[in-house]
């Protein structure tokens, strides 16, 4: 009933989403936002004129997808393919990420790093230094549509950088131990056959060996053990570790 006790009576293009008592359903993801066209034919019985009097009007309306459906659609679309851009995958970060700010259905979207000396929130990268090591991020989108709002976590990591020279060299220092070079031999101080005395070490370095006594220890690892009447010997090998312009003892 309307003003002036006029009957209303409804009528709509597409009772899925709104029936003709108002009821409405709202349309899926996949469905997108549907327009409906309601008809509203009002009538009277006039005195005046003896019979009924009848109108009709129409109105176009859009039922449209739930504001927390379309943030949690974006959620799914933003797959962790998605911010690599040039890297291969989320564990090996070696350059700038791609952080979009909307999402494939409209979505607003936002980010946060849990290290942003590392990672910027703009997608933006910074290596570690090649002593620090490999460095794990936490990236958090914030998506939100309207009033819903959604999260997804990325678990990222960001690899060093390459080792400078120096940084090389004193890598191959720390790695060139007593266990490296002993080849099967008990100790350093119980040297009975040849030593493992290599010429290449880590990150790419050159090992260059010297040996105070050759007769007895060669610089290549050949040991020739003294005779009975010269005794055990004492021998002092240095290794020179080298890469670039930069050397160590």
């Amino acid at each position: 009933i309307g003003n002036n006790g006029c009957n209303i009576s409804w009528a709509s293009d597409n009772e899925e989403f709104v029936k003709p008592d108002g009821k409405v359903t709202r349309p899926t993801i996949e469905q997108g936002d549907q327009p409906v066209t309601l008809t509203a034919e009002i009538s009277k019985y006039s005195e005046a004129l003896g019979e009924t009097v009848k109108g009709s009007k129409t109105f176009d309306i859009i039922v449209i997808v739930r504001d927390s459906d379309i943030a949690a659609a974006d959620r799914d679309w933003l797959i962790g393919e998605l911010p690599l851009k040039n890297n291969t995958a989320l564990d090996c970060i070696i350059g700038d990420l791609q952080l979009p700010s909307e999402g494939d259905y409209g979505s607003e979207i936002s980010w946060a790093s849990g290290n942003e000396a590392i990672v910027k929130p703009d997608g933006k990268v910074t290596r570690p230094a090649y002593t620090n090591g490999d460095q794990a991020v936490k990236l958090t989108a914030t998506i939100r549509r309207y009033t819903a709002e959604v999260q997804k976590e990325f678990e990222l990591t960001v690899k060093a950088s390459e080792a400078t020279d120096a940084e090389a060299v004193y890598a191959a220092y720390s790695w060139l131990t007593d266990t490296i070079i002993l080849n099967g031999n008990g100790s350093l101080g119980n040297i009975t056959q040849d030593l493992n005395l290599q010429e290449e070490g880590i990150e790419g370095t050159n090992i260059l060996w010297k040996s105070t006594k050759e007769n007895i220890a060669a610089p290549d690892g050949r040991i020739k053990r003294p005779g009975i009447e010269e005794g055990e010997q004492a021998v002092t090998l240095t290794a020179e570790i080298s890469r670039g312009s930069a050397k160590l003892e």
